[in-house]
């Protein structure tokens, strides 16, 4: 996506050759990955408006072109095979493209055909917070006094902190195919008729291991603030209740397990026949675009427990790019892992659009003096009708489990999992280009044994595949 003069991708109006191409995303953002670079001759970026742009933009409108036969006469054969070495994941990443253009008959008639494919084999390793809190310093939150950073007692009445701290290996495999062609006829220079079509199918498949530190509830102490009240290091710990604020409240530290997929297909057809005369121009433009991609997610969840429930965890987000993080809890241990909570959904998103466009210029030559001229008009007149569908499916909630069978609150029970869907982490390079004292051998899950283990846990051997339940729809024209 683009961002135009500080406005987001909703903000500005994206086309293909004059066209407004169908896309993925569930707002009108421009999603330019379905898009191969080596389909594309040039795109225009129009930041003020006129009256002959398309309405709509506050940031710019952009015009994505691509190649026509007639633009560059003659036989053109273009072809491109490259890969790139990602030194993180150790794979090879494959790339080919291909460009045939020829003209014929006294270059009255051309056709071209553009095809791109690419595989890509990815790996990110990362560190991060979410979910911000404030924090009220009521009795039996914190215990002992908070000091800032010269170490002095201060007392303030209100904290932020992180909710989460992450930690996250994941693997994305990528494959895009693109295909572009373009006929044109030309049987003068005055009058030109051409045909476009697009295709382009994208397929992302990612996985992600790793695990969170919650830091939601009560049960602080050796707090250390900075000046604006935001927690910069401290111990959270459990095990103990606290009157007024909660029972039995736990600090846990959470698997972080989460599969993604998305494919899209996205297709367009165009027709456009410009005629020019003395002095007027007219031209019409006829179009139509699908897009339709199934985005699905599966988050998994579990807890990682000590047996005694005096864990403890010490956290310092002080001079260093990450977080320096020691718990007493063993999350590399099978043995430790506990059901805990698990959300599945995915998307059904379709865009139709279908347009049709007629326009004009007239030339003038009209001086009403010498500094005030009229050279042209421009006229026309555009229709435009685009239908958006998104279902959204997901797992009914029960005590925020994720689970339909109401007598499966693993949440409460924290039920032990086959130690068989987890082993140690095949990777011993965690981030290790950063300093500090984090998780670096987290465990590993086998997303589908994971799954079968749910399935029997809450008696439905049709989990997750059958747990969808339509939540949200909507259709927009």
């Amino acid at each position: 996506k683009i961002t135009v003069r500080g406005f987001g991708p909703e903000f500005n109006v994206v086309t293909l050759n004059g066209r407004t191409l169908a896309t993925s995303e569930i707002g009108r953002s421009f999603d330019f990955q379905v898009l191969a670079a080596e389909l594309i001759s040039g795109a225009d970026v129009v930041k003020s408006p006129t009256a002959k742009t398309p309405e709509g933009s506050i940031g710019a409108y952009v015009n994505v072109k691509t190649a026509r036969p007639l633009d560059n006469p003659g036989l053109h054969i273009l072809g491109s095979i490259n890969a790139k070495y990602s030194d993180l994941s150790g794979e090879s990443s494959p790339e080919y493209s291909a460009l045939f253009s020829n003209t014929f008959a006294d270059e009255t008639l051309g056709f071209n055909i553009a095809l791109s494919q690419q595989k890509s084999d990815n790996r990110y390793d990362s560190m991060g917070t979410t979910r911000w809190l404030l924090l009220n310093n009521e009795p039996g939150v914190i215990e002992g006094d908070i000091h800032n950073l010269n170490g002095n007692v201060v007392t303030p009445s209100m904290l932020r902190h992180a909710g989460r701290i992450e930690y996250a290996l994941g693997q994305e495999s990528r494959e895009r195919i693109g295909v572009n062609t373009s006929l044109q006829w030309a049987p003068d220079s005055s009058f030109t008729n051409t045909f476009d079509y697009m295709y382009t199918d994208l397929s992302v498949e990612t996985q992600t291991q790793g695990l969170q530190a919650g830091l939601q509830y009560p049960n602080w102490r050796n707090v250390v603030v900075s000046d604006n009240g935001t927690i910069l290091s401290g111990t959270k710990f459990s095990g103990r209740t606290l009157g007024g604020i909660g029972e039995n409240v736990d600090f846990r530290i959470d698997g972080l397990f989460q599969e993604l997929e998305s494919k899209s297909k996205t297709q367009a057809f165009g027709f456009n026949s410009v005629k020019e005369f003395d002095l007027l121009t007219l031209e019409f433009d006829i179009a139509h675009s699908t897009s339709k991609s199934t985005p699905r997610s599966d988050l998994l969840v579990p807890n990682y427990i000590s047996p005694d429930r005096n864990d403890s965890l010490n956290f310092d987000f002080r001079n260093t790019d990450t977080v320096n993080l020691n718990t007493t809890i063993d999350y590399a241990s099978p043995s430790s892992v506990r059901a805990h909570w698990n959300q599945v959904s995915h998307y059904e998103l379709e865009d139709t659009i279908t347009e049709l466009q007629t326009k004009g210029k007239y030339l003038l030559d009209l001086e009403f003096t010498e500094s005030l001229t009229l050279d042209s008009i421009d006229f026309g007149i555009a229709y435009s009708d685009r239908e958006k569908i998104r279902d959204r499916y997901e797992t009914f909630h029960a005590d925020n489990c994720g689970l339909v069978a109401p007598d499966a609150d693993i949440c409460g029970e924290l039920r032990d999992m086959p130690d068989d869907i987890f082993s140690a982490s095949p990777y011993s390079d965690f981030l290790s280009s950063e300093q500090g004292n984090f998780p670096r051998d987290f465990l590993f899950a086998d997303i589908n044994k994971y799954h079968s283990a749910i399935a029997q846990m809450t008696k439905n051997p049709n989990w997750p595949n059958e747990q969808y339940n339509e939540i949200a729809s909507s259709k927009v024209t």
